[in-house]
């Protein structure tokens, strides 16, 4: 297009601020979650390392599943003395 209008500027600007304003508001949540901001480059968005840290619903649950898996096993090796 050889011109543009000045609500199509108006819009094209609005555009590009909420675009900054959305990304300092991810990178913000990230570092709250402890993880590195996105940084902006010519490839895009770069993929972010996650913690290796568990939460605690997830330790919570591995250690409910292997005291589940535990019961199991010890059954399995009554029910097999039994017989």
């Amino acid at each position: 297009m050889l011109w543009k209008s000045a609500y199509t500027k108006h819009l094209e600007g609005e555009n590009a601020r909420l675009q900054q304003e959305n990304r300092a508001l991810l990178n913000a949540t990230l570092a709250n979650c402890g993880l590195k901001p996105v940084e902006r480059s010519a490839e895009g968005p770069q993929p972010v390392k996650r913690r290796l840290k568990p939460s605690w619903f997830q330790w919570q649950r591995t250690m409910e599943r292997e005291a589940v898996q535990a019961a199991q096993e010890e059954l399995h090796a009554v029910s097999k003395t039994e017989n």
